[in-house]
């Protein structure tokens, strides 16, 4: 069976993302950074491009680098552009496979590549992007990871930076110091990652090898995140429907000893 050709709609963005594009572009116009924590199903992708297209329009960005995912690169972003009529305008290029390289040379508005390609680009010594996303930020939350070491020296030379994510901290407050810095180089939370958990969280004991904050922690770094970071609920913003419970029994084979 044909797949159904995608007919591009007219973009009309909901109150919430009307609301997170604002707050983007004003964080841009003071900060250069911005982080959006949306929970799933609250447009983070067709958001982002908006942003991009309203900067395009203005003349203060030309190109735009998005990391993601592998397979949020490869269908999600580039489903999001042929989607919107608003959009579709936008030539991209995904980086990935044995001609990435020829890929990179392409002059198109929105390079896609995912978090694995993201060492290589670095080694290409490439600059050819002047607003960078993080898509699913978390994924940069290993201070001490390869891409994490890679990409530093070159978050400069990108105008703007925007993290996208709805699980800002899957482990907890400490996730937070690598991905924060990748949008605003330290501004926030400092430069250095031991005096943010000194800052921030109890010294480690014989007994306790995970970090634990101090009370008032969390409120401490919201407050020095305001300015940058917005965060939605989809519970405040969607009506979902009503969840339907299906239990099903399985008869399972017993474990042989």
């Amino acid at each position: 069976m044909l797949a159904k050709p995608v007919i591009p709609k007219v973009y009309t963005p909901h109150v919430y993302q009307q609301k997170a594009a604002s707050f983007v572009l004003s964080a841009f116009e003071h900060f250069n950074c911005a982080a959006l924590f949306l929970d799933m199903g609250l447009g983070k992708t067709s958001t982002t491009l908006n942003v991009f297209k309203t900067l395009k329009e203005q003349g203060k960005v030309k190109r735009m680098l998005i990391v993601a995912p592998l397979r949020v690169a490869q269908t999600t972003w580039s489903g999001e552009i042929k989607k919107w009529l608003d959009f579709m305008d936008f030539s991209y290029v995904i980086l990935h496979g044995s001609d990435k390289s020829v890929l990179l040379q392409r002059d198109v508005d929105v390079y896609i590549i995912n978090y694995e390609g993201l060492v290589w680009l670095t080694e290409q010594n490439w600059r050819g992007a002047d607003m960078l996303v993080f898509d699913e930020l978390t994924r940069m939350k290993n201070w001490s990871s390869k891409r994490v070491k890679a990409i530093k020296p070159f978050l400069p030379t990108f105008k703007y930076r925007l993290g996208l994510t709805g699980t800002p901290m899957p482990n907890g407050l400490a996730d937070l110091f690598s991905q924060i810095y990748m949008l605003d180089l330290g501004a926030s939370l400092g430069t250095k990652l031991s005096h943010f958990q000194t800052r921030y969280f109890k010294p480690k004991t014989q007994y306790s090898f995970k970090l634990q904050p101090y009370p008032g922690s969390l409120d401490k770094v919201t407050d020095k995140l305001r300015s940058i970071a917005f965060r939605m609920d989809a519970n405040d913003w969607i009506d979902l429907p009503k969840e339907i419970y299906n239990n099903i029994e399985l008869n399972l084979t017993p474990v042989l000893k």
